[in-house]
């Protein structure tokens, strides 16, 4: 676990750095228009290199993989020396240091990273540099602080150098070696939490921070530069432009004379625009013009049109009267030039704009509406974080204090056991929650799809409740079944209906006091569309109630009205939007009612196909049980010596002969050594060395031994949605188990294996 938090920090410096350098990284070679930036790139790329790679070393970490762990250090020291190698050049080049310390810190960088890549070669062999100890733990050598003292100098060297510099200069140069001296303090600083504290990522929170100053100062303040010497240029050409550009709508003069009146003259496109007879004098025209502007605008046009007077060029939107199309807006945009004769001429444009501003203001409005909207998810994720950071921790909590009870109190057999039900509860809650995070995601992802099977609407939630008898029992509550269905066969995503179910009937019973009443009915309904029928199930209960701020939102995600600290009710607060999708999935509906203090009801209605019986359909009533007590021999393929402890332990205890294979290659050779009927059941993992559960399971498949080629080869994995299982069915295995093992599941699977493949 702490490998994966060392690695969040890399992980946010890599987002970070492509976000405020997207610009520059993604600029071709040619685009780049002088050799500092092009130097500058180069030592981002650079820095993005070595974010991965330090990040990939937390994750390695965490895997607790330590010859990986090995070879990644080896790399990550290597890319560290690359990095201060590309960040000399770009420092040397960008401050234009052609003295002596500009050719000492290329050297010195070249030397260092020659230096560097040679030690890592020679601690492939011998320990110089890093070494990992018996306990997998990380040690270091004293030639690490030698090249760690080496950091300190050259960053050292880069902030005095860049200091003096600052203190005797100004304007650019001054920015540019302020922020380069920044940048230097910055990575001394954190080269030295690195000194001190080796599993610390303070090279990359050093990178992430100096990169922030640099990129204040040093890519803006190269383009200001190249930039100013055309910026003035298009300061005039662009009053010019913006008329060019706009000739297709209408161009008008307007000639201001001393002791004339304005006059307008206007192209044909401009006199349509305007409603004006072709006839009209410039006199008529100006006063159609000006006539028609809205009162609430007069002000502003004047105010453009001062600006014009004095030379500059001037753009407004203002509501204009049209004879004929009404009230209106209208853009003008122009300029002015006086005559010899000190007559004044006004130039410009005139165009109807309605239609785009209105539409500006609508997306103004949807824009206004999405950031409303965005800002009450942001607000709901932070809460759902916050409660989550709860309901995450306090299993966690339970399960590593209850081991350490256990570890204490081993000789008492009745406090373990009650601290172990304890433990495997938090350990239950801890993986539902997991669950419904990933199948949330998936559905998101749109990963998530519906899986029909054939079944008789009476067995879709057939045990679903029973799940329910101990709290029921134990709180005194009336609990009571309704069911009113004629259909026989409907085809159903049986997985889904039976999470809806439980996910309703949990809720109903967690947040029911004692002896109070939950009645859960299911009938079909007609459906209007033809081959289809509605199962309708309604959960209701007189509980808590759910309040009418919260009811609007219940199916929201990461909202919740409650954490478990407030109700001392432990839940996810993703069940009911975990519903809500499936059943959207499903094409069906969900209301709820509800009303504080006097319960809640939600009504979950779905419409199914209707089918025909199968020939091979197993009502559960006359499903056959396994025999438990039947001594089978069960080989396990498994790598993971953890893992395959617990499940053979498990189904030891159990009566079961199990054996073990590490691979799927050994799993073959077992099975060809061994007798015709001498295994009954595989348990096959799927992720393993040499060669995956899926290969395996083909070859056996293939085995010229009918006996063997049949024996029933069942998926015990950690890859636990619904394309797994299929590709597990595609491969040519007889069902899927989803680890963490539940030993009455694997019995259950054991039994429906051998029933259908032997009895």
């Amino acid at each position: 676990m702490q490998g994966y938090i060392y690695a969040v920090i890399p992980t946010l410096a890599i987002i970070i750095h492509i976000i405020i350098n997207y610009s520059l990284l993604n600029s071709s070679r040619e685009a780049l228009n002088s050799k500092s930036i092009e130097n500058y790139r180069r030592f981002l790329i650079s820095v993005l290199c070595y974010y991965f790679v330090d990040g990939l070393w937390g994750i390695i970490a965490g895997l607790n993989n330590t010859v990986l762990l090995f070879w990644e250090t080896s790399l990550y020291n290597i890319v560290m020396a690359a990095t201060l190698y590309f960040e000399s050049r770009y420092v040397v080049g960008y401050l234009n240091i052609d003295d002596w310390f500009g050719k000492f810190l290329n050297r010195a960088s070249t030397v260092f990273l020659f230096v560097q890549t040679t030690v890592i070669a020679i601690n492939c062999f011998t320990p110089i540099y890093f070494y990992f100890d018996e306990q997998g733990m990380y040690q270091v050598c004293s030639y690490r602080n030698v090249l760690v003292a080496c950091h300190f100098l050259i960053f050292t060297m880069i902030a005095y150098k860049t200091y003096m510099v600052t203190v005797n200069s100004e304007g650019r140069l001054n920015r540019r070696n302020r922020a380069v001296c920044y940048f230097a303090i910055t990575m001394f600083l954190c080269s030295l939490l690195q000194f001190f504290y080796p599993l610390v990522p303070a090279y990359s929170l050093g990178f992430m921070i100096g990169i922030c100053f640099l990129n204040s100062f040093v890519y803006v303040d190269e383009q200001e530069e190249q930039l100013e010497s055309v910026q003035e240029l298009n300061k005039r050409m662009k009053e010019y432009n913006d008329i060019i550009s706009h000739a297709g709508f209408g161009i008008w003069s307007i000639i201001l004379k001393p002791d004339c009146k304005p006059r307008m003259q206007a192209n044909a496109k401009m006199l349509w625009l305007l409603g004006a007879d072709v006839g009209m004098t410039e006199e008529e025209v100006y006063e159609t013009w000006y006539s028609h502007i809205m009162p609430s605008a007069l002000s502003s046009v004047q105010a453009s049109v001062e600006e014009m007077l004095s030379g500059m060029f001037s753009e407004n939107t203002y509501l204009w009267y049209h004879p004929v199309k009404g009230v209106i807006y209208v853009r003008c945009g122009g300029t002015s030039v006086k005559l010899e004769d000190g007559t004044t001429v006004l130039r410009g444009y005139h165009a109807d704009v309605t239609d785009i501003v209105l539409k500006d203001k609508e997306r103004e409005i949807e824009l206004s509406n999405a950031k409303k909207a965005a800002e009450k998810a942001s607000r709901a994720k932070s809460a759902f974080i916050f409660n989550m950071s709860h309901d995450i921790r306090t299993p966690m909590n339970a399960i590593l204090g209850y081991a350490e009870l256990i570890k204490k109190n081993l000789d008492d057999k009745d406090r373990c056991n009650k601290y172990l039900d304890k433990l495997m509860m938090s350990g239950d809650f801890l993986l539902t929650l997991i669950n419904n995070v990933l199948t949330i995601a998936r559905i998101e992802s749109g990963k998530e799809t519906v899986d029909e099977t054939i079944v008789s609407p009476r067995d879709v939630t057939y045990n679903v409740y029973s799940i329910f008898d101990e709290i029921v029992e134990r709180k005194h509550l009336e609990f009571t079944t309704i069911t009113d269905i004629k259909t026989d066969y409907i085809y159903a995503d049986v997985v889904k209906l039976k999470e809806i179910a439980l996910n309703l009937v949990s809720n109903a019973c967690k947040y029911t006091p004692e002896g109070g009443k939950i009645s859960i009915t299911v009938r079909e309904i007609p459906c209007d569309k033809v081959g289809y029928t509605n199962i309708q199930t309604v959960v209701a209960d007189n509980g808590i109630g759910i309040s009418k701020e919260f009811l609007g939102s219940i199916f929201e995600k990461f909202t919740r009205e409650h954490t478990a600290t407030e109700n001392k009710i432990q839940g996810t607060g993703l069940g009911m939007p975990l519903v809500k999708q499936f059943i959207d999935l499903m094409g069906g509906t969900i209301t709820v009612e509800s009303e504080l203090g006097k319960g809640t009801t939600f009504t979950v209605t779905i419409p199914h196909r209707i089918a025909e019986a199968p020939d091979n359909y197993i009502e559960h009533s006359s499903a056959k049980e396994f025999n438990a007590n039947r001594k089978i021999r069960i080989l396990i393929a498994e790598d993971n010596d953890l893992n395959a402890e617990i499940a053979i332990e498990l189904l030891t205890e159990v009566g079961v002969l199990v054996e073990r294979a590490s691979d799927g290659i050994i799993c073959i050779d077992m099975l060809q050594k061994a007798g015709s009927e001498y295994y009954d059941v595989i348990l096959m993992d799927i992720q393993m060395p040499n060669m995956d559960g899926y290969k395996t399971t083909r070859i056996i498949r293939s085995m010229d031994d009918p006996v063997k080629a049949s024996i029933p080869i069942l998926a015990m994995t950690a890859n636990a949605f619904e394309e797994d299982k299929k590709a597990a069915a595609e491969a040519g295995m007889d069902g899927h188990i989803a680890k963490p093992i539940d030993v009455s599941i694997i019995m259950e699977e054991i039994g429906k294996a051998l029933g259908k493949n032997r009895l």
